[in-house]
């Protein structure tokens, strides 16, 4: 399989179909150690990955509520940018 760096990219899949295993325990925590990071998971075994060298660090996103996780730098912006203003709220949505 090839996934591609430097483009937003995408796991899909039916619910148990191993999306969360498959970025989690084979991508992320082989990154990790490949980057010399000491993990105390163990990562999935693979025959090999290519391509390590592009990445210069390697960062999980989970689905972990927000609120939870620390305040990234750039959210602010983000929100301000992104989060529908309550003007926005009150317009019905119309057909296009």
């Amino acid at each position: 399989m090839k996934v591609p760096l430097g483009v937003f990219t995408c796991l899909t899949g039916v619910s148990g179909s191993g999306k969360s295993t498959l970025a989690h325990d084979v991508l992320y925590l082989n990154a990790l150690v490949e980057k010399g990071a000491v993990c105390e998971e163990e990562p999935a075994r693979v025959k090999s990955i290519k391509g390590w060298e592009h990445l210069d660090e390697v960062v999980m996103v989970d689905q972990s509520p927000i609120v939870r996780a620390p305040l990234l730098p750039f959210m602010p912006e983000f929100l301000k940018k992104y989060a529908p203003s309550s003007q926005k709220r009150r317009r019905p949505a119309r057909a296009a």
